[in-house]
């Protein structure tokens, strides 16, 4: 554990910009779960969190590619198939 000032005591391989961004990403989760609350899409297309990291645009391909696997996942599943 590592002290990284203002934050305290943190993991060795967390730092603060990491702790920001999960900051942020549990704020995006929160103001998306309260949007599909009230306005419920016919079709939702999960991708997984921890498929990419952010400022990782080098992957964009192989993320493109695991977007397209999950949407060909969801729409087999689904009542409009």
């Amino acid at each position: 554990m590592i002290d990284d000032g203002m934050l305290g005591k943190l993991p060795a391989d967390l730092r603060a910009p990491d702790v920001m961004s999960l900051s942020l990403e549990a704020v995006g989760d929160l103001l998306i779960r309260y949007r599909l609350a009230g306005y419920p899409p016919d079709l939702l297309i999960e991708v997984p969190t921890d498929a990419v990291r952010t400022h990782e645009f080098h992957r964009a391909t192989e993320m493109i590619e695991v977007g397209r696997r999950a949407a060909l996942d969801a729409l087999a599943s689904s009542p409009f198939t």
